[in-house]
């Protein structure tokens, strides 16, 4: 089994390891989903809207949670994002904040909001960018305020920290031992990749090492 799409797609694999696959096509929402294009945003909030879905993982550095910049003051495309609401997020942190509102909507189901960015705390840095435009939209009037304590309450919606190891060597991985990085020696290079998992999950603590 592998967290690759193809790997996904092979749900009788997981089934036999007690793990139940997304019940949605991987390949279809492989592409990025904008507000600004009606098909995919309306496919993006049937997705979050799924009680089968259990995870969602982000790779998308730690510049990616910032919502202000260094003087504290937003920057202007989150500025825009407070400003226009839910409904033409545009930035990360506020496309998954409306993708959070519409799972509240539907349900209130739980999530598990995981960020795979090697940075300290990375849970932490993720909830603190979504939580604060939750809150943004509560005073601007576009969301409830329970609908801030469904985002709050991390018995429903989890934030976990994570640590990745992605340089785990093997050697060989050149022709010869050649290495272009090191000149002629034996290369070393990484194959395998971990996550420790260092907080808990709504549906249970999930092993993806």
């Amino acid at each position: 089994m592998k967290l690759t799409r193809n790997g996904i797609k092979a749900q009788e694999a997981w089934e036999k390891a007690g793990i139940r696959p997304p019940g949605y096509d991987v390949e279809k929402v492989s592409e990025k989903a904008m507000s600004s294009d009606e098909a995919q945003w309306n496919r993006l909030k049937e997705i979050f809207a799924s009680p089968s879905l259990q995870m969602v993982s982000f790779t998308i550095t730690e510049k990616g949670h910032a919502l202000q910049k260094a003087d504290g003051s937003w920057f202007p495309f989150v500025e825009a994002d407070i400003k226009n609401g839910p409904a033409q997020s545009a930035g990360a942190m506020a496309v998954v904040t409306a993708m959070l509102y519409e799972r509240y909507q539907a349900g209130k189901y739980p999530l598990a909001l995981v960020s795979m960015d090697n940075c300290s705390q990375n849970g932490a840095k993720l909830r603190e960018s979504v939580m604060t435009m939750a809150e943004e939209w509560k005073k601007a009037g576009f969301v409830e305020q329970s609908f801030v304590g469904y985002v709050s309450d991390e018995n429903v919606v989890a934030f976990p920290w994570t640590m990745f190891d992605k340089i785990t060597p093997r050697r060989g991985c050149f022709p010869n031992g050649w290495n272009p990085f090191w000149g002629n020696h034996q290369s070393l290079c990484g194959k395998v990749w971990g996550c420790i998992q260092t907080d808990s999950h709504p549906s249970g603590n999930c092993r993806m090492a």
